[in-house]
């Protein structure tokens, strides 16, 4: 049944994708190092494939202006 399995494993990649996603919002919100070395602890178990230095490339830092207005 060649159709069962890519079907789980599309869904392993889709719930994956989904907490890489969650893990990166968390990085990015993350107010100590510890908060921070915990994420890349539980990103290794999430997706061992995928080393630090990737994962923080792709990390955005909050911006800091979000909800003001430029006057120009």
């Amino acid at each position: 049944m060649p159709r069962h399995d890519r079907k789980g494993e599309m869904h392993r990649r889709r719930v994956r994708r989904q907490k890489l996603a969650e893990l990166r919002q968390r990085y990015a919100a993350a107010k100590t190092e510890e908060e921070r070395a915990s994420l890349l602890a539980k990103l290794a178990r999430v997706a061992p494939t995928l080393s630090p230095q990737q994962f923080l490339a792709t990390v955005k830092a909050p911006s800091k202006s979000a909800g003001t207005a430029s006057p120009g």
